[in-house]
């Protein structure tokens, strides 16, 4: 992973309980997007992952509720 406070490619942190958690995309150092939210983790030996819900989805969802 990257991030932007260090963008050269390093393992990733315990991601326990993010689930609900924003998944950003960090352009560079001074802007980032939002780009989905994170649903599941993945681990089981050799196959770790997060799976993640695209915001536009999430707020597809939301705007059928407030209309419903």
């Amino acid at each position: 992973m990257t991030s932007a406070k260090n963008p050269h490619p390093h393992l990733s942190p315990d991601l326990t309980g993010l689930s609900g958690s924003g998944l950003w995309h960090f352009y560079d150092k001074n802007y980032k997007s939002l780009i989905g939210i994170i649903i599941q983790r993945v681990k089981q030996p050799g196959h770790k992952g997060v799976l993640a819900t695209k915001i536009d989805v999430v707020l597809k969802m939301i705007d059928k509720m407030n209309n419903a």
